[in-house]
């Protein structure tokens, strides 16, 4: 069930492949009492084994799934400073500490982010930690012959320097920071390119397009928006970068890791843990580090 007023790219894929999907048409607090109306009635018709509630809001609308129903929260965020989060998603990890003992299980990807939970309340009891995984088979090294008609499709020399970061347009990821590192590290060194992939990481980004121009990057920046094909976009990379202002634990370092990029973190959730002394971390917030 999908607490949205569609079903997303995800909801059409999962009736794509026979699973029956239902749509809570939840726009805004306005349209939440009769989501959850429909959200129970859903339930108690089905009966499923567990509600899954993904993340915080998810969360929240998992408790008023029908009573009897086991219900889990799966956190993938950490807390590295709240203040960054919107004032409702705030108000709502507050609440959802006060009523984790109504879940069976809360599953956390990060170990950071489980300590940072139970330090502000949440059940100890029923908190677990499940790290992601990677099919290694989809997320493997290219040969560099692969790598250099990769690079060409896009347009990027062979012989430039390629950082690659896929996230989408969201303060939290850092994308700004990011783009002045970049402008510090083209004045030691022009033949350096920078990808962004992810969604609204387009020239329709009015405020993106802006400061990359008043940076003077535009020449050493590519943007791919929202794809579906990030196994092979990775293979064009150099070195993978994540300089986000919090994490849990990062799929895409990971899925980078896998594809034998080595990768530039910032110090938030599990990123250091994961990364080891493969790749270099460097604190967060601080833009002459990260270039």
């Amino acid at each position: 069930m999908f607490p949205l007023t569609d079903q997303g790219t995800q909801g059409a894929e999962l009736e794509k492949a026979g699973v029956a999907v239902d749509v809570l048409h939840i726009s805004g607090p306005f349209s939440a009492p009769k989501g959850i109306l429909r959200l129970r009635r859903i339930t108690k018709s089905v009966k499923p084994d567990a509600v899954h509630g993904w993340m915080y809001h998810g969360g929240l609308f998992a408790l008023f799934a029908e009573s009897k129903t086991p219900k889990v929260l799966a956190i993938r965020h950490s807390l590295h400073d709240l203040k960054k989060d919107k004032k409702t998603t705030r108000t709502i990890i507050y609440l959802l500490a006060r009523f984790s003992k109504r879940f069976k299980t809360v599953i956390f990807n990060s170990e950071t982010s489980k300590k940072q939970h139970l330090a502000i309340g949440y059940d100890a009891g029923n908190s677990i930690f499940i790290p992601n995984g990677y099919d290694t088979n989809e997320f493997s090294p290219y040969s560099l012959q692969d790598k250099t008609r990769l690079r060409a499709r896009l347009k990027l020399p062979e012989n430039d320097f390629v950082f690659g970061y896929v996230a989408r347009h969201q303060p939290v990821k850092n994308h700004y920071g990011l783009l002045k590192a970049l402008a510090e590290v083209v004045k030691h060194d022009s033949n350096v390119k920078l990808v962004l992939i992810g969604k609204r990481l387009s020239s329709k980004n009015n405020a993106l397009e802006k400061t990359i121009n008043q940076l003077d990057i535009a020449k050493h920046v590519t943007l791919l928006g929202e794809r579906n094909d990030i196994p092979e976009l990775l293979q064009v990379l150099d070195v993978y970068v994540s300089p986000s202002h919090a994490e849990a634990f990062p799929n895409t370092i990971g899925e980078a890791m896998s594809c034998g990029i080595p990768c530039i973190a910032t110090d938030v959730g599990d990123s250091a843990a994961i990364i080891g002394d493969t790749g270099i971390v460097v604190p967060p917030n601080d833009n002459d580090a990260l270039a």
